[in-house]
């Protein structure tokens, strides 16, 4: 959970968020995903291939990984 959201993963890896959308951060992109962790106005997920997707705000830097982050 989140300062503004809360985000979830189902058994298929897809990710459900809820709460005030305000910075995005409650409208995830398709997954699926093996691991995913909400900050306050933003949240990251990582995909079966170890990439890092973020997505809400972004007003310093936080849902813009280096484009080349992989998580092994």
């Amino acid at each position: 959970a989140g300062g503004w959201s809360t985000c979830v993963l189902d058994p298929q890896g897809n990710a459900s968020c809820w709460g005030p959308d305000k910075t995005g951060a409650s409208a995830p992109p398709s997954g699926p995903f093996t691991d995913i962790a909400t900050g306050g106005s933003h949240t990251c997920a990582i995909n079966g291939q170890g990439k890092v997707t973020c997505w809400g705000a972004n007003w310093r830097g936080q849902s813009a990984p280096p484009s080349e982050l992989r998580v092994p």
